[in-house]
Protein backbone atom coordinates (compact mmCIF):
# COMPACT_ATOMS: atom_id res chain seq x y z
CA UNK A 1 0.00 0.00 0.00
CA UNK A 2 1.66 3.39 -1.04
CA UNK A 3 2.29 5.64 1.84
CA UNK A 4 -0.97 8.28 -0.21
CA UNK A 5 -3.24 5.24 0.38
CA UNK A 6 -2.17 4.43 3.80
CA UNK A 7 -2.72 8.57 4.72
CA UNK A 8 -6.25 8.64 2.86
CA UNK A 9 -7.68 5.27 4.92
CA UNK A 10 -6.05 6.90 8.51
CA UNK A 11 -8.19 9.99 7.22
CA UNK A 12 -11.31 8.02 6.63
CA UNK A 13 -10.99 6.07 9.91
CA UNK A 14 -10.72 9.41 11.94
CA UNK A 15 -13.70 10.89 10.17
CA UNK A 16 -15.84 7.57 11.03
CA UNK A 17 -14.98 7.50 14.44
CA UNK A 18 -15.76 11.34 15.06
CA UNK A 19 -18.93 10.37 13.11
CA UNK A 20 -19.13 7.85 15.59
CA UNK A 21 -18.70 9.28 18.57
CA UNK A 22 -20.98 12.33 17.24
CA UNK A 23 -23.74 10.23 17.17
CA UNK A 24 -23.50 8.07 20.79
CA UNK A 25 -22.40 10.69 22.54
CA UNK A 26 -24.39 11.59 25.80
CA UNK A 27 -25.74 14.39 27.28
CA UNK A 28 -24.08 16.34 29.73
CA UNK A 29 -25.99 15.80 33.24
CA UNK A 30 -28.17 18.63 33.49
CA UNK A 31 -27.23 19.25 37.12
CA UNK A 32 -23.56 19.29 36.23
CA UNK A 33 -21.52 22.96 37.91
CA UNK A 34 -21.47 25.11 34.85
CA UNK A 35 -18.14 27.22 34.52
CA UNK A 36 -17.50 30.39 33.69
CA UNK A 37 -16.95 29.93 30.72
CA UNK A 38 -20.12 27.74 29.54
CA UNK A 39 -22.83 29.17 27.89
CA UNK A 40 -26.26 29.79 28.98
CA UNK A 41 -28.21 26.87 29.45
CA UNK A 42 -30.40 25.89 27.00
CA UNK A 43 -33.90 25.45 27.10
CA UNK A 44 -35.73 22.47 27.76
CA UNK A 45 -36.10 20.14 24.66
CA UNK A 46 -39.98 19.77 23.42
CA UNK A 47 -41.20 16.16 24.32
CA UNK A 48 -41.31 14.32 21.43
CA UNK A 49 -38.08 16.04 19.38
CA UNK A 50 -34.46 15.36 20.25
CA UNK A 51 -31.31 15.53 18.19
CA UNK A 52 -30.70 13.03 15.72
CA UNK A 53 -27.48 11.08 14.82
CA UNK A 54 -27.78 13.03 11.81
CA UNK A 55 -27.24 16.41 12.79
CA UNK A 56 -24.47 15.39 14.51
CA UNK A 57 -22.90 13.84 11.68
CA UNK A 58 -23.42 16.84 9.84
CA UNK A 59 -21.97 19.18 12.37
CA UNK A 60 -19.07 16.74 12.70
CA UNK A 61 -18.07 16.93 8.64
CA UNK A 62 -18.59 20.82 9.10
CA UNK A 63 -16.06 20.67 12.00
CA UNK A 64 -13.45 18.65 9.78
CA UNK A 65 -14.00 20.54 6.98
CA UNK A 66 -14.31 24.32 8.07
CA UNK A 67 -11.48 26.39 8.53
CA UNK A 68 -11.22 27.04 12.17
CA UNK A 69 -11.31 30.82 13.02
CA UNK A 70 -8.24 32.71 12.55
CA UNK A 71 -6.53 33.67 16.46
CA UNK A 72 -7.24 37.27 17.61
CA UNK A 73 -4.36 37.93 20.38
CA UNK A 74 -6.69 40.90 21.50
CA UNK A 75 -9.71 39.26 22.12
CA UNK A 76 -7.93 36.32 23.61
CA UNK A 77 -5.72 38.88 26.19
CA UNK A 78 -9.03 40.18 27.39
CA UNK A 79 -10.53 36.68 27.99
CA UNK A 80 -7.47 36.51 29.91
CA UNK A 81 -8.08 39.54 31.60
CA UNK A 82 -5.09 41.29 30.49
CA UNK A 83 -6.61 44.04 28.98
CA UNK A 84 -9.74 45.73 30.06
CA UNK A 85 -10.77 47.97 27.05
CA UNK A 86 -10.32 45.33 23.87
CA UNK A 87 -10.58 48.28 21.42
CA UNK A 88 -8.18 50.41 23.10
CA UNK A 89 -5.80 48.15 23.52
CA UNK A 90 -5.72 47.17 19.37
CA UNK A 91 -3.32 50.30 18.57
CA UNK A 92 -2.31 53.58 19.92
CA UNK A 93 -4.14 56.63 19.03
CA UNK A 94 -2.31 59.52 20.47
CA UNK A 95 0.10 61.26 17.98
CA UNK A 96 3.20 58.88 16.57
CA UNK A 97 6.71 58.79 17.91
CA UNK A 98 8.19 61.85 16.84
CA UNK A 99 11.84 59.94 15.32
CA UNK A 100 15.39 61.47 13.77
CA UNK A 101 18.36 59.73 12.56
CA UNK A 102 20.61 58.94 15.20
CA UNK A 103 18.37 57.97 17.65
CA UNK A 104 18.51 54.94 19.76
CA UNK A 105 15.88 52.75 20.97
CA UNK A 106 15.69 48.93 22.72
CA UNK A 107 13.60 46.25 20.32
CA UNK A 108 12.72 42.20 21.11
CA UNK A 109 14.39 39.98 18.23
CA UNK A 110 13.26 36.56 18.24
CA UNK A 111 15.84 33.65 17.94
CA UNK A 112 13.67 31.29 16.30
CA UNK A 113 15.69 28.05 16.33
CA UNK A 114 16.54 28.66 20.43
CA UNK A 115 13.00 29.88 21.10
CA UNK A 116 13.77 33.00 23.17
CA UNK A 117 13.77 36.79 22.82
CA UNK A 118 16.60 39.13 23.04
CA UNK A 119 16.80 42.17 23.86
CA UNK A 120 18.75 44.59 21.54
CA UNK A 121 19.47 48.29 21.06
CA UNK A 122 19.05 49.91 17.65
CA UNK A 123 20.44 53.18 15.97
CA UNK A 124 17.91 54.90 13.10
CA UNK A 125 20.41 55.10 10.53
CA UNK A 126 18.23 56.01 7.18
CA UNK A 127 14.44 57.59 6.97
CA UNK A 128 12.08 57.80 4.32
CA UNK A 129 9.08 58.99 3.45
CA UNK A 130 7.61 55.20 4.08
CA UNK A 131 10.38 53.61 6.38
CA UNK A 132 12.61 53.62 9.23
CA UNK A 133 15.42 51.53 8.56
CA UNK A 134 17.39 50.37 11.95
CA UNK A 135 20.63 48.48 12.76
CA UNK A 136 21.30 47.10 15.87
CA UNK A 137 24.32 48.61 17.82
CA UNK A 138 27.58 47.23 17.62
CA UNK A 139 27.15 45.73 13.88
CA UNK A 140 29.30 46.72 11.35
CA UNK A 141 27.42 47.88 7.90
CA UNK A 142 28.06 49.73 4.58
CA UNK A 143 26.21 52.96 5.62
CA UNK A 144 26.02 54.03 1.42
CA UNK A 145 24.65 50.95 0.69
CA UNK A 146 22.48 51.35 3.34
CA UNK A 147 21.25 53.64 1.72
CA UNK A 148 21.07 52.56 -1.49
CA UNK A 149 18.67 49.79 -0.51
CA UNK A 150 16.35 51.90 1.57
CA UNK A 151 15.93 54.53 -1.43
CA UNK A 152 15.05 51.04 -3.61
CA UNK A 153 13.01 49.72 -1.11
CA UNK A 154 10.98 52.55 -0.91
CA UNK A 155 10.69 53.79 -4.24
CA UNK A 156 10.32 51.00 -6.04
CA UNK A 157 9.24 47.89 -3.58
CA UNK A 158 7.13 49.82 -1.38
CA UNK A 159 5.07 50.97 -4.14
CA UNK A 160 4.89 48.10 -6.29
CA UNK A 161 3.69 45.89 -3.32
CA UNK A 162 1.02 47.75 -2.23
CA UNK A 163 -0.17 48.45 -6.03
CA UNK A 164 -0.14 44.84 -6.48
CA UNK A 165 -1.21 43.69 -2.65
CA UNK A 166 -2.85 46.24 -1.25
CA UNK A 167 -1.39 48.24 1.76
CA UNK A 168 -0.43 47.29 4.95
CA UNK A 169 -2.08 48.21 8.17
CA UNK A 170 -1.30 52.25 8.26
CA UNK A 171 -0.96 53.92 10.05
CA UNK A 172 -1.53 50.50 12.42
CA UNK A 173 -0.61 49.42 15.68
CA UNK A 174 1.66 52.59 16.72
CA UNK A 175 -0.16 55.07 14.48
CA UNK A 176 2.97 55.90 12.26
CA UNK A 177 2.62 55.23 8.33
CA UNK A 178 6.01 54.81 8.52
CA UNK A 179 7.08 50.85 8.56
CA UNK A 180 10.63 49.81 10.19
CA UNK A 181 12.97 47.48 8.83
CA UNK A 182 15.27 46.38 11.60
CA UNK A 183 18.70 45.12 10.91
CA UNK A 184 20.00 42.63 13.54
CA UNK A 185 22.93 40.12 14.54
CA UNK A 186 23.43 37.27 13.30
CA UNK A 187 20.95 34.79 14.46
CA UNK A 188 20.67 30.96 13.45
CA UNK A 189 18.51 29.67 10.93
CA UNK A 190 16.68 32.43 9.47
CA UNK A 191 17.55 35.45 7.12
CA UNK A 192 14.96 37.53 7.75
CA UNK A 193 11.39 37.73 9.37
CA UNK A 194 7.88 39.30 10.10
CA UNK A 195 6.17 38.68 13.20
CA UNK A 196 2.17 39.43 13.63
CA UNK A 197 3.01 39.28 17.14
CA UNK A 198 4.61 42.63 16.58
CA UNK A 199 0.66 44.04 15.36
CA UNK A 200 -0.66 44.47 19.14
CA UNK A 201 0.37 46.59 21.69
CA UNK A 202 2.38 45.81 24.79
CA UNK A 203 -0.61 45.64 27.03
CA UNK A 204 -1.82 42.27 24.79
CA UNK A 205 2.14 40.86 24.64
CA UNK A 206 4.73 42.65 26.61
CA UNK A 207 7.57 41.08 24.30
CA UNK A 208 5.88 42.91 21.15
CA UNK A 209 7.38 45.86 19.49
CA UNK A 210 4.08 47.27 18.68
CA UNK A 211 5.40 48.42 15.15
CA UNK A 212 4.79 47.29 11.62
CA UNK A 213 8.02 46.05 11.59
CA UNK A 214 10.13 43.08 10.00
CA UNK A 215 13.68 41.75 10.39
CA UNK A 216 16.77 41.36 8.68
CA UNK A 217 19.79 39.35 9.35
CA UNK A 218 23.10 40.86 8.58
CA UNK A 219 25.15 38.15 8.47
CA UNK A 220 22.91 36.50 5.09
CA UNK A 221 22.73 39.29 2.41
CA UNK A 222 24.75 42.92 2.53
CA UNK A 223 22.25 46.04 2.33
CA UNK A 224 21.75 47.45 -1.25
CA UNK A 225 22.15 43.72 -3.34
CA UNK A 226 19.67 42.62 -5.39
CA UNK A 227 19.58 39.80 -2.92
CA UNK A 228 19.00 42.09 -0.23
CA UNK A 229 16.17 43.50 -1.95
CA UNK A 230 14.74 40.74 -2.59
CA UNK A 231 14.39 39.79 0.88
CA UNK A 232 12.66 43.15 1.77
CA UNK A 233 9.92 42.54 -0.77
CA UNK A 234 9.27 38.89 0.85
CA UNK A 235 9.43 40.24 3.93
CA UNK A 236 6.98 43.31 3.17
CA UNK A 237 4.79 40.76 1.39
CA UNK A 238 4.01 39.31 5.29
CA UNK A 239 2.85 42.34 6.14
CA UNK A 240 0.79 42.98 3.53
CA UNK A 241 -0.72 39.80 4.14
CA UNK A 242 -1.24 39.94 7.91
CA UNK A 243 -3.38 42.80 7.18
CA UNK A 244 -5.14 41.61 4.22
CA UNK A 245 -5.65 37.77 4.58
CA UNK A 246 -5.11 37.17 8.28
CA UNK A 247 -4.90 33.56 8.96
CA UNK A 248 -4.36 32.49 5.21
CA UNK A 249 -2.23 28.75 5.51
CA UNK A 250 1.19 29.51 5.55
CA UNK A 251 1.88 27.57 1.58
CA UNK A 252 -0.10 30.62 -0.03
CA UNK A 253 1.25 33.49 1.95
CA UNK A 254 4.78 32.03 1.48
CA UNK A 255 4.17 31.32 -1.93
CA UNK A 256 3.13 34.94 -2.58
CA UNK A 257 6.17 36.34 -0.97
CA UNK A 258 8.16 34.05 -3.45
CA UNK A 259 6.32 36.26 -6.32
CA UNK A 260 6.93 39.55 -4.68
CA UNK A 261 10.62 40.09 -5.54
CA UNK A 262 9.70 38.72 -9.37
CA UNK A 263 7.33 42.11 -9.42
CA UNK A 264 9.78 44.68 -8.67
CA UNK A 265 12.75 42.67 -10.57
CA UNK A 266 14.59 40.83 -8.00
CA UNK A 267 15.29 37.30 -6.81
CA UNK A 268 13.58 35.17 -4.89
CA UNK A 269 14.57 33.04 -1.97
CA UNK A 270 13.58 29.47 -3.10
CA UNK A 271 13.34 29.32 -6.70
CA UNK A 272 16.01 27.81 -7.44
CA UNK A 273 15.87 25.52 -4.60
CA UNK A 274 12.66 24.53 -5.96
CA UNK A 275 13.78 24.00 -9.46
CA UNK A 276 16.77 21.95 -8.17
CA UNK A 277 13.80 19.23 -6.28
CA UNK A 278 10.50 20.14 -8.29
CA UNK A 279 8.94 17.37 -6.72
CA UNK A 280 8.60 19.51 -3.53
CA UNK A 281 4.87 19.66 -2.57
CA UNK A 282 3.95 23.55 -2.81
CA UNK A 283 1.34 22.97 -0.41
CA UNK A 284 3.62 21.38 2.27
CA UNK A 285 5.59 24.13 4.19
CA UNK A 286 8.07 23.25 6.96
Amino acid sequence: MTSAARAERAALALAWALLVAAGCRDAAPADRERGPGDDAPAAAPTAGVAPTITDDRDAALRALTEDPPAADLVALAARLGRVADPEAARARTDPPVARAVGDVERFQVHDIVNNRELDIEARLEVATDNAWFWVQAGQSFDRAQLERGAEAFSGEVYPRLRQVFGGEWSPGVDNDPRVHVLHHEPVPGIAGYFSGADEVTKAVDPDSNALEMFYINLSVYAPGTADYLGLLAHEFQHMIHWHRDYGEPTWVNEGLSEVAPHLVGYPAQFGQAYRRSPDTPLTDWD
